[in-house]
């Protein structure tokens, strides 16, 4: 994916969203990429879609631009209806299509929050590390500065997330990223363990912000699943990927 990108004054630190139309929970997001009017993302995602539906779906891509204060912006979004790979017979060969952005009327609403997130599983040591990195589009207080948060990071078990061990990073205040690694180690059987990371806002009462779970098909959804089956397919290499959390 190549997009070209410029705000008139400056460049923008951007990101895509892509997702099947009308099934948007389920989506994918790029890397996030530095300043640049023509970022190219080379990344590609799948989505499975019995062949009989390609008639009546569209892809959507969504270009978002991440802001100083951390929100993200929709710039605009790109549809593509899949009833084209049938009419034009191309079901096994890649297309290469180019199409200007859309821009949209709500390109001024904020999204959910977004966290760089890295995951290296070490098999031969039973252990999994887990790194906490940028994080984007905290809600703002009355002084139009983000809440200051601070992560939790869980490793659960089953599907009924029982916890075996917290750690929790310090407190984000005005700083773009948390920069922070945990180790977990005695991990048992990867395939029925998970890691649960939740924003906290601190007060008197910490006030849980937002989650994303990263692991199988029973606890995780959407992008949480492919990280995590990426990490258990290349053992010692550190995947990374950027999530929407969900709102609590």
């Amino acid at each position: 994916m190549e997009t070209s990108l410029s705000n008139g004054l400056g460049y923008f630190k951007s990101s895509q969203k892509v997702y099947i139309q009308r099934s948007e929970k389920k989506f994918h997001a790029t890397s996030i990429k530095k300043q640049t009017n023509n970022p190219t993302f080379e990344e590609s995602f799948t989505f499975q879609l019995p062949k009989h539906e390609l008639s009546n779906q569209s892809i959507r891509l969504d270009v978002l631009s991440i802001e100083k204060t951390k929100r993200t912006l929709l710039i605009g979004y790109v549809s593509f209806p899949l009833a084209v790979i049938n009419q034009t017979g191309s079901q096994w060969r890649p297309m290469r299509v180019a199409r200007d952005l859309q821009l949209c009327d709500s390109s001024n609403v904020p999204g959910n929050i977004l966290l760089v997130v890295a995951l290296t599983y070490f098999p031969s040591a039973d252990r999994l590390t887990v790194g906490l990195f940028e994080c984007h589009n905290l809600p703002l207080k009355a002084s139009g500065l983000p809440i200051s948060v601070y992560a939790k990071v869980m490793l659960s078990q089953g599907i009924q997330s029982k916890l075996l061990k917290t750690k929790r990073t310090e407190l984000l205040d005005q700083r773009e990223s948390f920069n922070e690694s945990f180790t977990f180690s005695k991990l048992g059987d990867p395939s029925n363990i998970h890691i649960r990371i939740v924003l906290t806002q601190p007060g008197f009462i910490d006030k849980p912000v937002a989650i994303v779970v990263l692991g199988n098909e029973m606890v995780s959804k959407g992008n949480g699943i492919s990280h995590w089956a990426s990490v258990m397919e290349h053992p010692e290499l550190t995947v990374t990927e950027c999530h929407e959390l969900q709102p609590l």
